[in-house]
């Protein structure tokens, strides 16, 4: 008898979510999106929220497996897009569901039914050789008209895209995305699982010599690290994002600002050019204008000094300049 598992996709488009609140709305899994491809330069970039996502997952229990949205044109972008999805998420426990390849994009179907399906089952089958469960989702339009249907079903695991109340197209689709659904206070695509995926992506692992291990709590010392390069937010959302993981806030805040006075302990006259510094919470400009919350996150580096006026960038970026007395050394 086919199971009817609750579930969701995210991405980026998910800020704010309360993964609380969605364990309580009874959904047991969500696909993310670890990845995209740019459809006009073809680079690759990793989702704005995946580390959020994952880590709200792990910490509310909830099962998760990964997507991919593509553009790519020929079967070398595809493994190449394949690569740097597996690079995203290979930091985290193996998910439990597989990692899907989004096939949406007007310049793949351009390329005929069988390029578009060399495509997809490249993108498939270099996740598979690097260490993931691997499928492909897709609506009714692209299996009928843009691939050849043949060569995936009954082959490759399948995430129907199909916004109807009951749908008439039967690919032995695991996954059917049916529609949207208000889940934690936000608008969610929602997902349908058939199977018991975390019982058959074990048995893939263990075939290919993987196995699943219980995600591990991260040490202070490691949180405090993550929280003060940026990883974490900052405010209400530093707040949301640990708090929904599992972590105690004020534990990591209290050491963080433990940290800060051990910093600014250091005497400012030893900053130069150079020097990789943080701006102290609250600071200003040099001539007292605004400084957006973010910068006090990141570590910046020196690149000019005239007295008390410093001049920091980041990265090759000048940010601001700002009174000497307002930074602190790394």
């Amino acid at each position: 008898m086919a199971l009817n598992i609750q579930g969701v996709d995210i991405s980026y488009c998910q800020s704010g979510l309360d993964y609380r609140k969605l364990k309580a709305d009874g959904i047991k899994f969500a696909i993310i999106r670890a990845s995209i491809t740019g459809t006009s330069t073809h680079k690759q970039f990793a989702d704005d929220l995946l580390n959020r996502h994952v880590n709200g997952c792990i910490g509310q229990g909830i099962d998760y497996g990964f997507y991919h949205y593509s553009c790519a044109t020929s079967v070398e972008e595809a493994r190449k897009e394949a690569q740097f999805c597996v690079e995203q998420i290979k930091q985290y426990p193996l998910p439990k569901y597989p990692v899907f390849f989004d096939a949406e994009e007007a310049q793949i179907a351009k390329k005929g039914k069988k390029v578009a399906t060399d495509i997809a089952l490249a993108f498939i089958e270099e996740v598979e050789r690097l260490g993931y469960p691997s499928g492909i989702y897709a609506n009714p339009n692209w299996f009928e008209n843009n691939l050849d249907k043949s060569r995936l079903i009954n082959n490759k695991d399948i995430w129907l895209a199909h916004w109807v109340a009951q749908t008439s197209y039967h690919y032995g689709q695991k996954i059917w995305q049916n529609g949207l659904r208000y889940s934690a206070g936000l608008k969610i695509d929602s997902d349908i699982c058939f199977v018991n995926y975390p019982q058959e992506t074990e048995a893939w692992y263990k075939k290919h010599n993987k196995q699943f291990a219980q995600p591990e709590k991260k040490s202070l010392d490691t949180l405090v690290n993550e929280v003060m390069s940026g990883l974490w937010g900052c405010g209400q959302q530093r707040y949301d994002e640990l708090t929904a993981a599992g972590y105690d806030y004020y534990a990591v805040q209290d050491e963080i600002n433990r940290r800060i006075k051990d910093q600014e302990r250091n005497s400012s006259a030893s900053i130069k050019v150079g020097s990789k510094v943080r701006v102290k919470n609250n600071a200003k400009t040099y001539n007292g204008g605004y400084l957006a919350p973010f910068v006090s996150s990141r570590i910046h580096t020196v690149s000019e000094l005239i007295r008390d006026r410093a001049v920091i960038s980041y990265g090759n970026v000048v940010v601001a300049a700002v009174n000497v007395n307002d930074l602190y050394l790394i």
